[in-house]
């Protein structure tokens, strides 16, 4: 037998449902608006992803057509050129054969991300470091800006992950590169040779090199090879070590070394009497091979 309800009580009761019913409601709107908050802010970070990504591919892009061209110019200009066949030509010769060799040898697609990228920029550093070398141009006063722009620097803390003395080798080869100091160029590389030896040595110690590779490649004097330490630092990475790499960053090296040993000859007068460009380009060129090494170099530290 059903209770009978007065009509309060029938009232309440109906508040009642209405009220669960409210709360379920509302639970439910808001288990959607939580949803779709979730679904938004999910659809937010793919968009940031996805436009991240698209920003990181143009920007490579525009960095591989931008070394192409420049590549192209400067081997254009040289060829227009009249060059001799010294040390220094036939290095940097060497070293645009060597990055064609890489180029058609599939290593490209191998290589992990810019390595082959900062490869042609390499090259054409190299035939652009030439191409001033090769301009005929009267000194010209330097003013302020001029010389700050000379000791300003894109490497900023990367040597310090080896070594705090790296980098005051560093800044003391920049600040010896001076229009007015009279061995500027010298001076500098002095310390820059210096600075590249050392960052290989640091990255791959010799023990380290023979405790991982007892077959490593010797110089002619039996230590340990500066190809040897470079195998040794792509072991520690994903990226396959290719015959062809290798060669392109010997021969890059040497290169760079083959600029040094350029005006400790003295076959460029007094080494102050260069112009800006020609200092700037000698700047440039030292400064983008120790990007270059410290970017193989890296790996061998597990960053």
């Amino acid at each position: 037998m059903a209770r009978r309800m007065t009509p309060a009580q029938a009232r309440a009761a109906l508040r009642r449902v209405q009220s669960k019913n409210k709360q379920a409601l509302d639970k439910y709107n808001r288990e959607v608006r939580s949803y779709n908050q979730k679904v938004r802010a999910a659809n937010a970070r793919r968009k940031q992803a996805l436009d991240k990504l698209n920003r990181e591919i143009r920007a490579h892009s525009s960095k591989v057509r931008q070394n192409q061209r420049r590549r192209q110019t400067e081997l254009s200009r040289l060829n227009a050129s009249k060059t001799s066949s010294s040390r220094y030509v036939v290095s940097v010769q060497t070293v645009q054969h060597s990055f064609e060799r890489l180029e058609g040898s599939g290593a490209a697609d191998l290589l992990q991300g810019d390595l082959f990228n900062l490869s042609e920029g390499e090259a054409a550093n190299s035939a652009a470091t030439l191409n001033a070398l090769l301009t005929e141009s009267e000194p010209s006063e330097a003013s302020e800006a001029d010389i700050e722009a000379l000791t300003q620097t894109t490497i900023s803390d990367e040597l310090t992950d080896f070594d705090a003395e790296l980098d005051q080798r560093w800044r003391g080869a920049l600040f010896s590169l001076h229009p007015r100091n009279p061995d500027a160029a010298r001076h500098f590389c002095a310390s820059a040779r210096e600075m590249l030896t050392g960052l290989l040595e640091l990255a791959a110690p010799d023990d380290d090199v023979v405790a991982a590779n007892p077959d490593y490649i010797k110089t002619p004097n039996g230590d340990v090879s500066r190809r040897a330490r470079i195998h040794h630092c792509l072991t520690f990475s994903t990226i396959e070590v290719e015959e062809a790499f290798l060669d392109f960053v010997e021969d890059d090296i040497d290169n760079v070394i083959d600029l040094f040993d350029e005006f400790n000859s003295g076959a460029h007068g007094s080494a102050g009497k260069l112009g800006l460009e020609q200092l700037g380009a000698l700047k440039n060129r030292v400064e983008d091979a120790i990007k270059f090494v410290y970017r193989i170099a890296i790996h061998a530290s597990g960053s």
